[in-house]
This record gives C-alpha cells, sequence and structure tokens, in this order.
C-alpha cells in the first residue's frame, strides 16, 4: 500500500533521512519509532506529498508520487486522514464545525448529510452531544478525539498518526490507542503512526519500525520487537542512547 524506497532528504543543511525504504501492507497499523528529531515526521510528510524526496522514491497504491501532475496528487490526498500531533483544531470554529469542515470544502453534502456524518464520526471518538462546544473549552484527550474525528470524516484509506499520545496522561493515552485500533478496523484503512512512545506501538501496531540516523533499522512485530537481539532498538526501548550498553548503564 505505501512505499518508500531509498529515499533521501536534507533538510536544513543537514541529512535527515537517507536510503529509507519501508514498506506498509494494506490494512495495517504500522508504528514508527524514534528519538526527536530522527526524521519521524518527515516520514509522514514524504508520505503525504507535503515533502519531496531529494532521490528514491515514495509508492501510494502503486502510484509513484513523482509522476503525479497536482492534480492527481490533489485527488491522492483526498484518500488520507491525518491527525497532527496538537490536534489542530481551529480556534474560532465549534466541535461539530471543525469535523464538519473537511465535508464542506470537498464533498457535495448537503447540510443534513453533513450533520449526520459529523454525529457518526463523534459518536466513533465518545464525543456525541460535545459539537457545541469550543476548542477552548474542552481538554487536551478531547482535542485528540476531535483532531481524529474530523481525519476519519472522509473516510479515508490511509491515516496517518503524528504523535498521537504526546502530551496525556495515561488513562487518556490509553483510550486514544484503542480509539486508533478501532477506526482502523472500521475504515478496513491503513494507519501509519510515528511515536517515541513505546505503548503506542506495543499497544496497537501490528508492526513496528525503528528508524536510527535516517533508515529503518528493523521491522518487526510487537512480539518480534521483544525478542530482538538489536542493540540500538534494546537501547532505545531501555531508554538509553546509541553509544551506551545496557551493562554500562547498570550501577555496579
Amino acid at each position: 500500500m505505501i512505499r518508500l524506497v531509498k529515499v533521501c532528504k536534507r533538510l536544513g543543511g543537514q541529512n535527515i533521512l537517507r536510503e529509507l525504504t519501508l514498506h506498509v501492507e494494506r490494512g495495517e497499523v504500522f508504528a514508527i519509532m524514534g528519538g526527536s528529531g530522527t526524521g519521524k515526521s518527515v516520514t509522514l510528510k514524504h508520505m503525504v506529498g507535503l515533502l519531496e524526496p531529494d532521490r528514491g522514491e515514495v509508492w501510494i497504491d502503486g502510484a509513484n508520487l513523482a509522476v503525479l501532475n497536482r492534480a492527481q496528487l490533489k485527488g491522492l490526498r483526498r484518500r488520507f486522514g491525518y491527525l497532527f500531533q496538537s490536534g489542530a483544531l481551529i480556534n474560532w470554529l465549534n466541535v461539530g464545525d471543525n469535523v464538519a469542515l473537511p465535508l464542506r470544502e470537498h464533498t457535495r453534502l448537503g447540510r443534513t448529510d453533513i450533520q449526520q456524518r459529523v454525529a457518526e464520526r463523534l459518536r466513533w471518538v465518545r464525543l456525541i452531544g460535545d459539537e457545541h462546544k469550543m476548542p477552548a473549552e474542552i481538554s487536551g484527550g478531547m482535542k485528540k478525539r476531535v483532531g481524529l474525528a474530523r481525519a476519519i470524516v472522509l473516510n479515508p484509506d490511509i491515516v496517518l498518526y503524528d504523535e498521537p499520545t504526546s502530551g496525556l496522561d495515561p488513562v487518556t493515552a490509553r483510550a486514544i490507542r484503542a480509539l486508533i485500533r478501532e477506526v482502523n478496523d472500521r475504515l478496513e484503512a491503513t494507519s501509519v503512526m510515528v511515536t517515541h512512545d513505546i505503548l503506542d506501538a506495543t499497544d496497537t501496531a501490528d508492526r513496528i519500525g525503528f528508524l536510527f540516523d535516517g533508515r529503518i533499522e528493523f521491522v518487526g512485530t510487537p512480539a518480534e520487537v521483544e525478542r530482538t537481539d538489536n542493540a540500538r532498538v534494546k537501547n532505545f526501548l531501555k531508554g538509553l542512547d546509541d553509544q551506551t550498553s545496557v551493562a554500562e548503564a547498570v550501577p555496579s
């Protein structure tokens, strides 16, 4: 469904992605893990065509983004939903209008149909009855859920999540993780999340890819990640940097 082939990207004078190769299967939830500044969000932006690789190829459902014209790329982007790290709600629109915005901009649905679709998506994310609240009146976790409802209101084939539980308390984060899995199954979508939170990946994803130095170094199921002998992955999961061994981190 999604393939990145030897993608290279240089930003701000630094090599962010170095021949990154990645394959996401149709229908799965795939998590990309890595530390801050390792290129996780840059990878997502390549998938949706917001960034173009300096070298390499990005393929979405058999289409090479590099050969698409502007209209074709615009049409492809409509197949995506994107949950931003902050939720990215529009402050002067209430919850219902935030969720309805993609429908008003990209469809010809009438008012009644839009209201019904919005109500359905708010029901999915457990926010039915909150449509008249303003962003300033709701919690961080509710903002994430509103952002998720908006991301899926057009029934996307692919949903991208940028640090979906960042800044949330453990209980709310667990609820968001459960919603991501539930939404993916309801829509029969393909989902990709970038995260530095281990539980985001192990509790939600079918497979996890670990990003180091601009490359995907290891890919496996949560069970395979738990059993891996890859030193960099083990260090990351234990909160150690690449230069510190597990033994060195344990006081004598």
